[in-house]
């Protein structure tokens, strides 16, 4: 949950400024027993039209999560983290935006 409030709001703020109107982002709550849904929901407030949550009501694990994700995506391509995980600043640049 600590990395979420600190560092993933930083990321998410950032992306969305570098990329405004682009892109959509789906966060899973698959059943943390900590303030991750509540930090979510705060950011949801900041990006209406920009984030999805989802809560579920049992742990699916991994795999389980990712698919709710996508089935509540409007995208045509995914990219999965979980709260842990770091990109480059530039990683979206170089790696899914269409030229």
């Amino acid at each position: 949950m600590c990395f979420l409030r600190h560092w993933g709001i930083w990321s998410i703020r950032l992306s969305f400024d570098q990329y405004p109107g682009e892109g959509e982002i789906v966060f899973v709550n698959d059943c943390s027993n900590d303030r991750s849904g509540t930090i979510l929901e705060m950011l949801h407030r900041q990006f209406p039209d920009r984030t999805r949550i989802i809560h579920l009501s049992e742990n699916l694990g991994p795999g389980g999560a990712r698919n709710v994700g996508v089935d509540h995506s409007s995208g045509e391509y995914y990219m999965f983290m979980d709260c842990d995980d770091l990109v480059e600043i530039t990683f979206m640049e170089k790696n899914c935006m269409r030229q």
